[in-house]
């Protein structure tokens, strides 16, 4: 009974490293199935400032219309 093949400690190297690799293969998981699912941020995120400058008056209707066409332009792209 000198304590290497009895006790709980004997098994929590192999339960930690088990979980660790479990681990790593569902982040890597989630990384590489999530990506390309959710769409582009920056089609909306560039509009609403833009409709927020506008409504704030700092410029004015032709250059909000000008911008936004711009921004759908390259939302086409």
């Amino acid at each position: 009974m000198n304590g290497r093949n009895g006790g709980w400690g004997g098994g929590l190297p192999f339960v930690g490293g088990a979980l660790g690799l479990l681990g790593l293969v569902g982040g890597f998981l989630y990384w590489a199935l999530g990506r390309g699912d959710a769409p582009p941020e920056s089609d909306d995120s560039a509009m609403e400032p833009l409709q927020r400058r506008y409504a704030r008056g700092e410029i004015d209707e032709a250059e909000f219309q000008r911008r936004r066409e711009r921004l759908v332009q390259n939302q086409e792209n």
